[in-house]
């Protein structure tokens, strides 16, 4: 099992290098980092997980775009304290579109992608998920060049397509910088 995950962290991120190529060619671009927490609305009683997520965007007027890798990581699942780890990778895109520039900009997120989750939770087996997210944030522009420091809170639902059916939804909170060319 613990081979399986290895390999297929390591499939997520060189395809993660593969997909950003372009963007990395764009004139005006963004890597943006999150250090967050995320939470769980369904099941009930997964508890605060620590989670870091990474996009490399295009940008073009008040829209970026580009692919986006997370990873989510947990102790025991708090319904069951004696069980192993879960954790979660996440491959997908997102868009975020500023509303306004100045000092403090607020903007918009929308994501999708794909979720291998190793989970010990019933009611969210272990599996492939597919998910879509909606959030919004504000960034602080800090220095030249489109460099900004942000703060986005955004909701996820997966739903299972492989293993056994099953769902999750949790907010996701985080704080990074996105540093532009």
């Amino acid at each position: 099992m613990h081979l399986q995950r290895v390999t297929r962290v390591l499939g997520v991120v060189v395809v993660s290098i593969w997909a950003v190529r372009p963007a990395l060619a764009q004139e005006t671009g963004a890597f943006t980092v999150h250090l967050g927490a995320a939470s769980s609305v369904s099941p009930k009683g997964d508890g605060v997980r620590p989670s870091v997520t990474g996009d490399l965007s295009f940008v073009a007027g008040p829209f970026s775009l580009g692919p986006e890798l997370g990873v989510y990581f947990t102790g025991a699942d708090s319904l069951s304290p004696n069980t192993r780890p879960e954790s979660a990778v996440t491959l997908g895109g997102v868009v975020r579109y500023r509303f306004r520039r100045g000092a403090w900009s607020p903007h918009g997120v929308i994501g999708m992608g794909a979720y291998w989750w190793d989970s010990v939770h019933p009611a969210a087996p272990t599996g492939t998920y597919f998910s879509g997210s909606l959030g919004a944030g504000v960034s602080r522009e800090v220095g030249r060049r489109g460099s900004r420091v942000q703060a986005e809170a955004r909701l996820h639902q997966l739903i299972a397509r492989t293993g056994r059916q099953g769902t999750r939804r949790f907010v996701a909170i985080g704080v990074g910088f996105s540093l532009g060319w």
